[in-house]
């Protein structure tokens, strides 16, 4: 079952790659909304993400449809964008 999971996700390709490096730092998550959380980031799989926020030790899960992009918190990188997709994929 592939859950309609994009091919962006599944790549293994360095440039397409989801961050899982980032897995444990704080990170800034912004949503279709306009809204940017500060949150901490506990994993990365294939159907979203899951996080903490400060005072709140309870993990949430975040599906990809969910965030416009993130990136690192105080670090001078390029977010990463959830890119566009294709109609009919």
């Amino acid at each position: 079952m592939d859950y309609d999971i994009p091919e962006w996700v599944r790549s293994q390709r360095q440039r397409k790659r989801l961050p899982e490096v980032w897995i444990g730092q704080q990170v800034v998550i912004r949503r279709p909304s306009g809204k940017e959380l500060w949150v901490v980031l506990r994993d990365v799989r294939e159907f979203g993400i899951v996080y903490t926020m400060v005072g709140i030790p309870q993990p949430i899960f975040s599906p990809w449809s969910s965030i416009v992009w993130m990136t690192p918190l105080g670090e001078d990188t390029q977010a990463f964008e959830i890119p566009e997709q294709e109609e009919g994929t």
